[in-house]
């Protein structure tokens, strides 16, 4: 995609929304495991770092999601160097 010599915009909009899926399904699987409360209890010093409700919670979510996205595209770019 970056050597080609003719831009594909549906080819970048296909990744584009490939990475977005992946990086919502890694952070909502995240959020529902940090909040069990079983792995709360069990995994007391891994678990638990997302807030359970509020503005950091939003913010932990938002900073996961663009996080997993960021590498998702990096990791597919640098694949092409």
């Amino acid at each position: 995609m970056l050597t080609s010599k003719e831009f594909d915009w549906i080819v970048l909009a296909a990744l584009f929304i490939s990475a977005n899926v992946v990086s919502e399904a890694v952070t909502y699987t995240t959020y529902i495991k940090d909040v069990s409360a079983e792995a709360r209890r069990t995994g007391a010093l891994f678990y638990g770092f997302i807030p359970l409700s509020g503005a950091k919670m939003i913010a932990v979510l938002l900073s996961m999601h663009v996080l997993s996205f960021c590498q998702l595209i990096g990791k597919r770019l640098r694949s092409h160097c």
